[in-house]
């Protein structure tokens, strides 16, 4: 509706929380030197009302203040849909450093221009038709026919496509900048209950899936135009539903194998152990020393590994599984909307970082029900250990302590099932299901693996 160059783009939800973001968009945008090359500029993504210790990890500190800054040196971060100042030619369809008439008509009325347009731009003294152009902009109808959401504009056809219009204008020979005042530039609102933020993560999720099997696959599209860090990069974020199915695998296998005796990794007196071992620690403090390098805590980056993996056990099955109905024509893939409004009490349990479950949603059932498997395995698996001796805890130490990471890390889970009596507890129909789905895989587990014979592996 605007024919300004320059096109701020904010979620309905946030608002600007520093005056001076918008003249550093533009510092970018008017260096005589590169100022030419840069299509738009992004700011993180910033949320108001966050814990102290970010339970659901709405901040995304690991993509947008350590990710993206590294991305930021291979042709710029990726649109994500808030928080970004565009160049008008370049979000309407131009090539770099092309001057195409077709794209700067519509670069000034926003859609394809026709010859009825044309009349309306070069009479500009008459309200009448500008006001009739200006309805007719705003009919829904308005992009019948034209080339908006293919060529101009937001990439229609993916759940993200925000990501999917930087892409295509990256491959158009443009680059993006990323900027981060120290003041955050806009502010929006953040899940503040566990559904609604596994909900968010599977429509992310679900939408970069679609765009890495769409005809704009990172791994084919723009290839001549773009770098391929910049592809590996877009590659990584859209396979995010791929890497729910190892670890599921680490989830499951171990500790089922743990409640029957079985070792499956070297024992402690192996040389491997210490490689096993050191990749582990080595990761986790790696992961730990970055988190508290950008400024978080021990706890918050804890938090945030807790969602990790109730995210990949819950949000990415749910949206591979749609992502494959769609392929195969079975379904459609919707778009859930979150919900921002909270009661008092929920409100209070927020604040003091207590997991709000409440609802019975099944994207509760695959965290609730890996939960149990590995109480019962570790349960089970002690149980033996204490029996058979040192021989049986050198060969399962590693399983020992991976079954109980993830039942450590489970601890809000359990306890919303098994001990909390709030209205934010986990609801009694999902209890039942995760408990009974967890004690048949763990008698099925019992009648197909069979059980250590003693001796030592």
């Amino acid at each position: 509706m605007s024919n300004a160059p320059f096109i701020l783009t904010l979620d309905c939800d946030m608002y600007t929380n520093n005056c001076e973001a918008l003249r550093q968009a533009m510092c970018f945008f008017m260096d005589p030197k590169t100022g030419d090359q840069f299509a738009y500029v992004q700011f993180p993504q910033s949320f108001h009302g966050i814990t102290k210790n970010d339970l659901y990890a709405n901040n995304l500190k690991t993509i947008f203040d350590i990710q993206y800054e590294g991305i930021d040196g291979i042709e710029g971060p990726f649109y994500v849909g808030t928080g970004c100042v565009h160049r008008r030619d370049a979000l309407c369809g131009s090539e770099r450093r092309e001057s195409s008439s077709k794209y700067h008509k519509a670069a000034a009325y926003s859609i394809v221009c026709t010859e009825e347009d044309e009349s309306v731009a070069k009479d500009k003294t008459s309200p009448s038709k500008v006001l009739k152009h200006a309805r007719d902009l705003a009919n829904c109808t308005s992009e019948d026919n034209t080339l908006w959401g293919k060529e101009i504009g937001m990439i229609y056809g993916c759940a993200v496509e925000d990501v999917l219009t930087g892409f295509v204008i990256h491959c158009r020979g443009w680059k993006s900048i990323y900027c981060t005042p120290k003041r955050n530039a806009f502010l929006g609102c953040a899940p503040n209950n566990l559904n609604d933020t596994l909900i968010q993560h599977k429509r992310w999720a679900v939408g970069h899936m679609e765009f890495f099997v769409s005809k704009f696959c990172p791994c084919l599209y723009g290839i001549q135009r773009t770098l391929i860090a910049q592809r590996m990069c877009h590659s990584f974020y859209s396979l995010w539903c791929l890497s729910s199915i190892h670890i599921l695998c680490y989830g499951l296998i171990p500790g089922l194998c743990f409640l029957r005796g079985q070792s499956l990794f070297p024992k402690a007196s192996s040389s491997w152990f210490f490689l096993f071992a050191a990749l582990a620690v080595s990761a986790y403090s790696y992961s730990l020393i970055e988190f508290i390098w950008i400024g978080g805590s021990f706890k918050t980056w804890w938090n945030d590994q807790r969602m990790w993996m109730i995210k990949s056990v819950s949000s990415y099955p749910f949206g591979l599984i749609e992502v494959a109905g769609k392929l195969i024509g079975v379904s459609e893939v919707g778009f859930e909307v979150t919900n921002k409004v909270v009661d008092s009490e929920a409100a209070e349990r927020y604040e003091g970082e207590i997991f709000e479950f409440g609802v019975a949603s099944a994207l509760f059932v695959p965290p609730a029900t890996l939960a149990v498997i590995n109480l019962i395995s570790l349960a089970g698996g002690l149980a033996r250990i204490l029996q058979e001796g040192y021989s049986a805890f050198e060969c399962m130490i590693l399983q020992l302590v991976l079954c109980s990471f993830i039942v450590i890390i489970s601890y809000p889970i359990l306890e919303a099932m098994l001990m909390r009596k709030d209205t934010g507890r986990m609801p009694a129909s999902i209890t039942i299901l995760s408990i009974s789905v967890a004690v048949s895989v763990c008698s099925v587990a019992s009648m197909t693996i069979p059980a250590s014979s003693g001796e030592e592996i």
